[in-house]
């Protein structure tokens, strides 16, 4: 539906774990999930929680001007287990 398409949409910038790695990812996210009786998602890491709002060829065409400008270091603040979210008595809030 080209309106669709056209219509002012919110937008997130994610980098995908690219395969063969995201096999291994989506299992290990799986099986943490099911073990703690939570939903599993895509795995990604957010680079812009919120990238701003447009069309999609508005925002294809802004992601498309950041292309080439070279590597942004990211920094992880403690490697292993993500545990943002998990209350004290290890329950998820939301």
């Amino acid at each position: 539906n080209s309106t669709h398409m056209d219509s002012t949409q919110h937008f997130s910038v994610w980098l995908l774990v690219p395969e063969p790695q995201r096999a291994t990812v989506v299992a290990a996210m799986k099986a943490a999930a099911d073990t703690h009786g939570l939903a599993t998602s895509e795995p990604h890491i957010t680079l812009l929680g919120d990238a701003g709002a447009g069309t999609e060829a508005e925002m294809t065409a802004k992601l498309a001007a950041l292309a080439g400008i070279g590597a942004v270091p990211c920094i992880f603040a403690k490697s292993g287990a993500v545990t943002a979210g998990i209350g004290a008595d290890g329950t998820v809030p939301w």
